[in-house]
């Protein structure tokens, strides 16, 4: 007698959509995709700079299998859809922005997570400072999460652009802990030391400052394993138990996906869709 067949869940991580709609449906299909048993998990910066961030989001809001964080890009969506933020910059969200479901997309977003655990794998989009550990930055993440949800949104995201903290080095206050802390789970990238974050490098590590480490070679978290994405100049990149999924792809790179099982790499070509 045939039972059926059993389906084994597979879990992949992803690294920066940036509004890549195509690219990200070529990538759906590498992986065969199947919202009935497999997972996915985005790193972050599924929106802006790429032609397609609404429909990117409208997809994995529409997909309960589908799971994503905040990445700085998410952050600046919210802090420009909440008006505590002039478009100091050029940006592709101005569709996301006007579209008739807008604000079901900006609740989506403001009640999406800074890190996620699963098991013994962490994902979080840029990373985490040397001097934090992962308790702490777990329980930061979480009050701020409490914040954008809440009517104080605006007001502590007025302020953390006014003056984006790098650095744990002085004695900070519980509100600017949280600022410093949402600082480096979306932006970090080098480190000056333990405790200071440089956030204007965002280049190679054969082309960095001498004076400059990347994060996670200041840190020693043990049996875990933590993927994040962010640093386009620096790919698809492991070193010890950290793992980068940024792959470029909005500028004209790959999109990245690994599979948690096994740590196998599945990617596909940027579908020319430029960056701006």
């Amino acid at each position: 007698m045939i039972f059926g067949v059993l389906f084994a869940m597979a879990v992949y991580a992803i690294g920066d959509v940036q509004g890549c709609f195509l690219t990200l449906q070529r990538l759906l299909n590498e992986i065969n995709f199947d919202e009935r048993h497999d997972e996915l998990i985005f790193l972050g910066d599924v929106v802006n700079r790429g032609p397609n961030s609404l429909e990117v989001l409208r997809l994995i809001k529409s997909h309960s299998s589908m799971r994503m964080l905040l990445g700085n890009h998410e952050i600046f969506t919210i802090a420009l859809a909440l008006n505590a933020i002039k478009p100091h910059r050029s940006h592709t969200l101005q569709p996301l922005l006007d579209a008739p479901d807008r604000e079901s997309l900006i609740d989506f977003l403001r009640n999406q997570p800074l890190i996620i655990e699963r098991g013994r794998d962490l994902f979080v989009h840029a990373g985490i400072l040397p001097s934090h550990t992962i308790e702490q930055a777990i329980k930061y993440a979480m009050a701020i999460s409490d914040i954008l949800q809440s009517d104080k949104a605006k007001k502590f995201l007025e302020r953390f652009y006014e003056k984006i903290p790098h650095s744990a080095e002085k004695g900070l206050g519980p509100k600017e802990t949280l600022r410093l802390a949402l600082a480096y789970l979306t932006l970090i990238r080098m480190c000056e030391s333990p405790t200071t974050m440089d956030l204007s490098y965002s280049g190679t590590l054969t082309d960095a400052p001498k004076k400059l480490k990347p994060w996670f070679e200041l840190r020693h978290d043990h049996n875990i394993t933590v993927c994040f994405g962010h640093w386009a100049a620096l790919g698809l990149y492991q070193k010890n138990n950290y793992i980068c999924l940024d792959s470029g792809c909005v500028w004209g790179q790959e999109l990245s996906a690994m599979r948690l099982s096994d740590k196998k790499i599945f990617q596909v070509a940027n579908c020319k869709q430029l960056a701006t």
